[in-house]
């Protein structure tokens, strides 16, 4: 079946979609709330998945050049601007009203009831999103409702932004009218279906409360950050650099700034740390952080792990590059190294384990902390 094709298309791409929103989304629950919840992540993924479907609806399945040629040969409209033209055919054609009941079926399924009719069933779950997740009020609704309609009807009148010479489908007036009502329908509904679903109210608060823990997503989401601004301090400390055997100069400037500067400027704070809301502190009797704890943190603690890791590396590429004989030395040396490096990816697996201090933070006696404050949640 035609309608088919978008539900199918919008099923393929909607993993690339995911992953493309993931991040920003992670980092958009832990400034807004402290933590993730499972619900809002499924309600507002559907939400995503719901619009994606909605807009191939509109725009698929894509016709041929030839097919828009022979739109535009016969004069096929561009656009109806008599509004409730809809209702008018209805009263005209349609079997229920020309031949009476007994030709219900044949209503249903004809055009002047189905076209009406999937095109308000299109924005009643965006209608019902807006109330429940979003907490428009009706008019707010009704006005983004009439938005989206907008933009799906300039899609089809610009003949998808210019692919087509003409546009494929028609601009129509009682669409939007249509796709409006939809979603007022959608905005009715919530109070119906209130009681079956979670209160976002209690969702909020148990958020509140897990907001004080640092899961490894929400460290893991600022370590990425990090690792992204050392790379790009790197890349511009670069420019400056001509010599090309001091190419390690700029990773280690860029890890400098990043684990050292960057914690004085924002209080004890990476940027990274910043964005997902969370800081160092001190084990040491709840005392404020001291400088000799971030150095031996960060300078110490990632320096032996990162230090190990190119060491190691470094050991395995010199197997394959001296003579046979000397290949046992840095065989041996490899493994020499990679006891410790298999004891810090363990230590740092365990993070997994909400609450598990790794071994640099026991040497430095510092922890992470929340720096989201609960009065912020609405």
């Amino acid at each position: 079946m035609v309608y088919t094709i978008p539900i199918r298309t919008a099923l393929i791409l909607f993993p690339f979609v995911l992953i493309l929103l993931l991040i920003p989304f992670l980092i958009w629950q832990y400034r807004k709330y402290g933590s993730i919840s499972s619900w809002r992540f499924a309600v507002t993924f559907s939400f995503v998945f719901y619009l994606l479907t909605a807009y191939f609806l509109i725009i698929l399945p894509l016709p041929s050049k030839k097919y828009v040629a022979r739109l535009a040969a016969n004069h096929y409209p561009t656009y109806n601007l008599d509004p409730l033209m809809v209702i008018k055919e209805f009263i005209q054609t349609n079997p229920l009203i020309t031949k009476g009941l007994t030709a219900w079926k044949a209503g249903l399924k004809d055009g002047t009831f189905i076209q009406p009719f999937f095109n308000i069933l299109l924005t009643v779950p965006f209608g019902f999103f807006l109330h429940y997740y979003f907490r428009a009020n009706l008019k707010r609704c009704v006005i983004i409702s009439f938005c989206l309609s907008l933009f799906f009807e300039l899609t089809q009148l610009s003949g998808l932004y210019g692919l087509y010479a003409r546009p494929y489908r028609l601009f129509d007036v009682d669409d939007l009218i249509l796709n409006t009502i939809g979603g007022i329908i959608g905005f009715s509904l919530v109070p119906i279906f209130q009681k079956m679903l979670p209160d976002l109210h209690e969702i909020t608060e148990k958020s509140k409360e897990k907001s004080e823990k640092i899961s490894f997503v929400r460290r893991l989401i600022a370590f990425l950050i990090d690792i992204l601004m050392i790379q790009l301090i790197a890349a511009i400390i670069q420019l400056f650099i001509k010599n090309r055997q001091l190419f390690w100069i700029e990773e280690i400037l860029g890890c400098l700034i990043v684990g050292f500067i960057f914690p004085l400027i924002f209080k004890w704070s990476t940027l990274g740390m910043k964005v997902v809301k969370i800081r160092y502190g001190s084990t040491i009797n709840n005392k404020s952080m001291k400088l000799w704890q971030l150095l031996t943190r960060n300078i110490v603690g990632f320096g032996l792990t990162l230090g190990n890791f190119f060491a190691f590396n470094i050991a395995l590429k010199m197997i394959w590059e001296v003579k046979v004989d000397d290949r046992f030395i840095y065989i041996g040396l490899s493994l020499v190294l990679l006891l410790p490096l298999m004891f810090f990816a363990i230590d740092y697996l365990l993070v997994l384990k909400t609450g598990h201090r790794t071994w640099y933070e026991k040497l430095s006696r510092t922890k992470l902390v929340s720096n989201f404050k609960t009065q912020t949640i609405k």
